[in-house]
């Protein structure tokens, strides 16, 4: 019998997810050493050209609303990669959340849009590796080398940097914030593409030799997201957005410092008192942020809330804009409603709590924010609004009609745009109801049964506040030929949308500059 080593191939591999998977029949999380499967089956621990997605093994079904599991398996969440080497192989979307790489050499990869959340990297190097949109957040790296790797829109959110090197390598778009650094053992970008890369307090702490000059050019916008399923509609809103020029800033809305068993306590705990004691002149969820704003005893009471409060008013001091993309139902409590069977929301109030907070924000600091689908429906919510649980024929490409405005009358960003007749995409089972205050219907799409909204705007902070309940993002198919709506023509006015968002945040970004500038000028 030979005792020769080889190099796994894709059978081989299957075999090896399908015994890890047995394994954590009984604990999701035991500890996986990869090398050692790899020795018992006589493998090299070079693995080279291996695919290792496999679309639908996983370890957990997937349950709430968006896409299934596209990143191929969550089966390497919490394994140990020791002293491999992975020579073109494709790692693209694949979950290691939580895993371990030491001494590991990754040689013209493809890892594009995996999700590497709170992972752990100890003398591990990338040369010339696919890395685009990679999450990375809330990870420790230390002692790294990324050379001539293409890392866009990586996401560095929250993570712990020593001794990292990116050498002749494009960071356009990549995220930094809240990113710590050790200054005792310096990071260095060499020679890098830098150009709207998104550094934030983290320039000064980084050695830059050689390379373009550093400079943001283009409009930041923040995206609530989920790294490991985030959802067919937030997909394409970042997508979107990078065509029109912006640059997306995602941030995980499933944060880990969040005690669920408290959040759930003290938001019912919240509400309870809110309809006992309000006469409802605002919203419950304006009521739950202004109280947390303003009281300190309340924030120390609901330490939870507090938490998601402060990361959102975090987040809107660095960016620009705000988009609130489709989702899970939101929680009818909210709007004062008792749940429906057709209702399905996410497991916990994370998400909810902090695009509420986000959306007070926004008004309170002049931000322009839009919300879609889902995102409508919190903003409407948030407003004093209510939504209906259930309808039925929404999912469908619609033609919607604008009304010119009277005379006299502010036109809006909406009409500005999509002025007359234009068709796109609906896909949602839930409407706005009664409609909150502040905000003026643009768009009410008429059916054989019913009337229902589709286009709501406000003005209220300073700032375009619009919520759609209609996709223009899906232009993004439209315009690559590809996707589930590539062959259903819409208007070209959808992407005129973004694109006018856009231009208004540029407008918006420049004149409170100059405010500031003026404010300096008076000071000295």
């Amino acid at each position: 019998m030979s005792n020769k080593i080889k190099c796994v191939n894709k059978g081989q591999y299957l075999q090896i997810l399908r015994e890890i998977k047995e394994r954590r029949k009984d604990d999701a999380t035991c500890s996986i050493k990869f090398t050692d499967y790899l020795r018992k089956g006589n493998y090299s621990l070079e693995v080279v050209s291996l695919d290792l997605k496999e679309i639908g093994m996983t370890v957990n079904p997937i349950e709430g609303m968006g896409l299934k599991p596209y990143w191929g398996t969550d089966i390497l969440t919490h394994v140990d990669f020791n002293n491999i080497t992975f020579k073109n192989c494709n790692f693209k979307y694949i979950n290691l959340t939580d895993s371990l790489f030491k001494d590991c050499c990754f040689i013209n990869c493809n890892l594009n849009h995996a999700a590497w959340l709170k992972i752990k990297m100890i003398n591990t190097s990338f040369d010339g590796c696919a890395m685009s949109e990679v999450g990375l957040a809330g990870s420790s790296l230390n002692n790294i080398k990324f050379s001539n790797c293409d890392l866009k829109y990586v996401d560095f959110y929250g993570s712990n940097l020593k001794s990292v090197d990116f050498i002749s390598s494009i960071l356009t778009g990549s995220n930094f914030l809240e990113v710590e650094i050790d200054e005792s053992r310096s990071s260095n970008f060499i020679d890098c593409e830098l150009t709207d890369c998104l550094l934030f307090d983290a320039k000064h702490k980084f050695n830059r030799m050689g390379g373009k000059g550093y400079a943001v050019t283009k409009p930041t916008i923040l995206i609530p997201w989920n790294f490991c399923q985030p959802g067919l509609t937030a997909t394409k809103v970042n997508l979107a957005i990078k065509e029109v020029e912006g640059i997306p800033v995602k941030y995980n809305y499933l944060m880990d410092n969040i005690n669920l068993l408290l959040l759930d306590q003290q938001v019912k705990n919240q509400i309870r008192l809110i309809q006992k004691n309000s006469s409802f002149c605002t919203s419950i969820p304006e009521q739950i942020m202004k109280g947390i704003r303003d009281d300190q005893l309340k924030q120390l009471e609901n330490s939870e809330i507090y938490k998601l409060y402060s990361i959102a008013v975090k987040l809107s001091s660095y960016v620009d804009a705000i988009i609130l993309p489709g989702g899970a139902d939101l929680e009818p409590e909210f709007y004062g409603d008792k749940k429906d069977p057709h209702t399905h929301t996410d497991s916990d109030y994370r998400r909810s709590l902090l695009e509420f907070a986000l959306i007070q924000q926004a008004i309170i600091k002049g931000i322009p924010l839009m919300g879609i689908c889902r995102g409508s429906h919190v903003g409407n919510v948030f407003y004093g609004g209510t939504l209906k649980q259930h309808v039925e024929g929404q999912v469908s490409r619609q033609t919607y009609h604008i009304e010119e405005v009277a005379v006299g009358h502010s036109r809006g960003l909406l009409r500005e745009v999509a002025n007359g007749k234009f068709s796109s995409i609906s896909a949602h089972h839930q409407a706005l109801d009664r409609i909150g205050d502040h905000l003026e219907e643009i768009i009410v799409y008429s059916s054989e049964k019913e009337e229902i909204p589709k286009a709501l705007e406000s003005d209220r902070g300073g700032s375009p506040k619009i919520f759609l309940q209609f996709h223009p993002e899906y232009f993004v198919d439209a315009e690559v030929k590809t996707g589930a709506t590539a062959n259903v023509k819409i208007s070209k006015e959808n992407k005129k949308i973004f694109k006018a968002f856009l231009e208004t945040v540029k407008l918006i970004k420049k004149r409170k500059k100059r405010v500031k500038s003026i404010k300096e000028i008076v000071k000295e």
